[in-house]
Parts: C-alpha cells; structure tokens; sequence
C-alpha cells in the first residue's frame, strides 16, 4: 500500500483507537469492488441502499453486548461506550458528503481512500493525495482523555510550507479539564474542526489565499495545553469522585508532526509558522524549533490571539501540570524561561535569538474577549486588553526591531481561519494583503486601529446592491427560517430561509461571488454579534437564538444597510 488504508465492514468491536471508527472497521477483508458491494449490502439492513448511523454501529458492535460487562464497571462502561458513539459519529459525518443522514457505496469508497495507515512511518510525501490527507501517528501522541490523535497534510509546493497550529482553549485544574459540562478547552479531535470545515488561510478554494501553493500542514489541538505539554498529569478531586487524568502531551504530538515534516521535505525555501489563540503561543517556539533545524530556510511565525499574555499576566511556568519547563529545559535558550511566568512575549523574545531568529508578526483585535476571559481566570488584573497588548510589543520591539503587528478593532478572537480575513479593514488595509506581504518578504507596516470598539469594513454600491436583496427574500416572516441547521444546504427556490442563506442567495442571484467575502455580510455579522453581547463572531447563533423574533432579523439587515448607505454618501 502506498500510505493509504484500504477499509471493510468488519463485525469487531473498536473502543480503542477510536479516533477513526469507521476506518478502523472497513478492514482487511475488502478486496475488491464486488466484496465491498456484497458487505454494503449485508449492512443494509433495509434495503434502501443507503446506510444510517444506526446499521453501521449495529454492524461495528457499537453496543453493550460487544464488552464483557461482567468486568468492567457500570461508570467505565459508560464511558467507553460514549466515547465510541462520539467517534463514530465523526467519521460518519466526515464520510457523508452530501450531509443527508446517509451513506452511499460512493461515499463509503471515498471514505477508503481518506485515511492514512497508523505505524506507515513515515508516510511519504510523494504518495499523498490531492486535497487534505489525514495521519495518524500513533506512538507516544494521544488526546487528552486518550483519544488517538491525527494531523492533516495538503500537499502543494515541496519548497513552501504552511505549519498551522490549532487553538482550542487550555486546562490546568481539576475544575477546567473537567471534560463534561462547560469545557472551554478541547480534548479530542472534533469533526468541525477538520481543516476542509475551515475559513480564511485553510480554504483551498479561495484564488486570494497567500498559501494557495503551499504545501500545508496542520497541527490539530486536544490536549489543554497550548502544544507545549509533556506529562501525563493526575487531577484528584476533594469530593471523592474520582481521579481525572489527563495526557497534557501537545509537545509529544507536534514533535510527532514535526518528525514527518523533517523527514519528508528535505529544505523548504520558506517556511510560514502560524496559530490561532492556543497556537499562536506556541507559534514562536515551533517557529525557532524548524528556523534551527532548517538554517538555510526563510522560517516565518505569525502569532493569532494571544498578544495580550505580557508584563504582570499568567501564573509561574512551574505551576502549570504541563511539563512546559521539562520541554523549554532541553531547548537552547529557552531552558532560561523554565522558571519564569507564562508570558507571550517571553517566547517571541527567545525566538528572535540566535541560532533560529525567525520573522516574528502577531494579529489581535484590540479588545480580545477570549484572552480577557482567559487572563481573568488566571488571576490577571488588568484595565484594558489593548493596553495589555502593546505593553507586550514593546518588550518584543526591544529585542526584535523587525517585529511587526495587525491590531484590528473590537473583540473577536482569532482571524487567520475565519471568513474576515478576507473582508475587514484596518487603515484601509485588508489583513489578507497584510499577510501576503510577508509571504512574498515585501515591506511589512504595523497596522493599528484608529476606532478599536468594533472591526471595520470597506463598502462597496454592490453591498447595497446584497442587503437590498437579502431583505427582499425576507419580506416577510412566513419566509424566515428561524432554526436553520448551518451545516445543511440553503435553498435556491421558495423554501424558508435564515439569515445567512438570504445573504447567499442573494449574492448568487446578483452574481456577486462568495457571500461570506462581501463587506456587506460582513457589517450583518459584526452588528449581530455586538446584538449578543460580543464573543465569536456567529450568524447562526443570532438567528437560531430562542425567542428571536422576525423584527428583530429585518431590523438587523436594516442598520447594516443604513450603516452601508452612510459610508457610500458623499461626504460634505
């Protein structure tokens, strides 16, 4: 085989390496098409040609009876069994294409091919499909409730890579690693993280992407520990539940990654480093890391919503059940932050130092809600994030004269994988042309907000041309569907639609092009966030929101156009 699994319906049951359920379970017994369709069928348990989540956990053992009960405790059993549904359920997503509930012996055939082959090691660059390939390092690399971990690669040019780190929040006591209720952290690999889901610089259709041509890898997130973690560390509870352990092992998983990129591309001409929230702290070191392993590479690292982690934040390194000083004491020149204080502009200062001295940049908005809840938590006081934030500049400034930074208004949390990369404004500069600039090694500006309340946007007559539209396909409550599914298909003819759909479609009726890359999309998105009382930036949550009430939707559309109107008006 060349790197790629070859997957059957076999009747096993697989609670471990739950990770790729469905993969796992399409085995060794599928040889040839006409097995595949014999066993297709076989599952089929209603002859409808087509298979539910239900047949197929029936057939993979997914169930009570698939354990010896006998032996496990009711509590673990339970546990095994969530974790197994959970499992199955993402790759069955990930398999269905068309996102109608079912799987087709087409969908299934793809799934095959999708798939990388655990213990491959390593899997070769040349045998890589197009689009995104997924890999399973296997070893030491594990999730934080030990869920197997996997990493995404997207061939493109050898001699240009992307390393991109994924966010998802951190833990560090019993309280926040607690995986049921409110988690803020992420401590499996999510299917609605996958990078083909993903916006801004993962969207491989976008012509505008700085990183279209590159070959691109990413680093997935589920350990709480901002992919700095090397130990597996025991929380104990003062209420006699018990113990909670959770593998804070983010170093071991990137490390894995890594190996692969060393081992596969021999010497990238450039190399772009980049994270979102949880990564972009580690960015800086993943960045000295490949600048000291590939010395004759241009090696880039572009830091994404942490800019505030300065002077007087974060508890001591040591206090963290990370492992983080164990990690930095065998790194040169980071083995002097060991016993100092999570700080952000601590690990750009020791990456702009001799050996590696990679390009450092970072991108914030100004008033980050995020990073201010995550530094109240932490025991940070503070007035102002933007404050925080230049303050933590100025210290990098000091030792890297090169340093630059995008500082975009208001309070979303990360930019590079969301569709506003592509569409705000700050000093009349679009982020995406920011970024651009550093790919091509041109001149790069700090760029500032003026006004930092809120992010900003360029209008065009076309962006009235769009909300017009979009509040004629909601003319009237009868025509607003007011609990939409956001992963599901908008309509094209009469049928209801929400908020997002109405702007889509409008856009493809006027032939505007992609919706999401409209300054007008954007206003509505700004205002119904800033109507939710801020966080992530999200029309799906306006929209579906309970009690929401039509008024409210086509008032909604209403300001952003007033607001689109006022800007277009020609000034006295």
């Amino acid at each position: 085989m060349n790197g790629k699994t070859v997957l059957v319906l076999t009747s096993l049951c697989v609670f471990s390496g739950a990770g790729a359920a469905i993969a796992g379970a399409f085995g060794p017994a599928y040889t040839s098409q006409d097995d595949l369709q014999r066993f297709f069928a076989a599952v089929d348990r209603n002859d409808d040609g087509l298979l539910s989540l239900e047949e197929v956990a029936d057939e993979m053992g997914v169930s009570r009876t698939c354990l010896p009960v006998n032996l496990i405790p009711k509590e673990e059993l339970e546990r095994i069994l969530t974790k197994a549904h959970q499992s199955l359920q993402a790759e069955f997503d990930s398999a269905d294409r068309n996102r109608d509930g079912r799987l087709s012996i087409g969908e299934v055939q793809r799934a095959v091919h999708e798939t990388a082959v655990p213990g491959s090691d390593p899997w070769n660059f040349e045998d890589l499909e197009d689009g995104w390939n997924r890999l399973i390092p296997g070893g030491d690399t594990a999730c934080a409730l030990g869920g197997e971990y996997e990493f995404y690669v997207r061939p493109g040019a050898r001699d240009r890579l992307l390393v991109f780190l994924d966010g998802g929040g951190g833990c560090w006591s019993r309280e926040t690693c607690e995986p049921d209720g409110d988690a803020r952290y992420t401590f499996q690999i999510e299917q609605q993280r996958r990078p083909e889901l993903r916006k801004g610089i993962l969207d491989l259709q976008k012509p505008r992407n700085p990183f279209s041509e590159f070959s691109m890898v990413m680093v997935p997130y589920c350990t709480g520990d901002v992919h700095l973690g090397a130990q597996i560390h025991t929380y104990e509870s003062s209420e006699g539940s018990e113990p909670l352990v959770i593998r804070h092992l983010g170093h071991i998983n990137a490390t894995a990654v890594i190996d692969w990129i060393a081992t596969n591309l021999d010497g990238p001409s450039s190399i772009i480093v980049t994270g979102v929230s949880a990564g972009s702290v580690a960015t800086p070191f993943y960045a000295d890391v490949l600048a000291r392993h590939y010395p004759d590479s241009r090696v880039v690292g572009i830091g994404d919503g942490s800019g505030a982690w300065g002077v007087g934040t974060g508890p001591d390194l040591d206090t963290i059940p990370w492992g983080i000083t164990d990690v930095f004491a065998d790194e040169p020149i980071w083995s002097e932050l060991a016993r100092s204080r999570f700080r952000v502009d601590e690990f750009f200062r020791s990456a702009a130092a001799p050996p590696g001295e990679p390009e450092l940049y970072q991108i914030d908005f100004a008033h980050d809600g995020s990073q201010a809840y995550t530094l109240r938590e932490t025991g940070t006081e503070f007035s102002s994030v933007l404050q925080l934030i230049e303050d933590s500049r100025g210290r990098i400034r000091a030792v890297d004269g090169d340093f630059r930074a995008f500082t975009l208004g208001g309070d979303w949390h990360g930019l590079l994988t969301g569709p506003g990369f592509y569409v705000l404004r700050e000093q009349n500069q679009l982020p995406v042309d920011w970024v651009h600039d550093i790919v091509r090694g041109g001149p790069v500006s700090d760029v500032r907000c003026i006004e930092c309340d809120r992010p900003h946007v360029t209008f065009e007559r076309s962006d009235l041309q769009l909300l017009d539209r979009a509040l004629a396909l909601l003319g009237q409550e009868s025509e607003w569907d007011a609990n939409s599914d956001p992963g599901a298909s908008c309509p094209t003819g009469d049928e209801k639609r929400s908020i997002w759909c109405a702007l889509m479609e409008a856009a493809r009726q006027l032939d505007l092009g992609d919706w999401e890359d409209r300054a007008g999309t954007a206003e509505v998105v700004i205002l119904a966030t800033q109507r939710l009382g801020g966080g992530q930036p999200s029309l799906s949550r306006y929209n579906n929101a309970d009690g929401r009430k039509f008024e409210e939707v086509r008032s909604l559309l209403l300001e952003a156009r007033a607001n689109a109107a006022k800007a277009l008006a020609p000034q006295p």
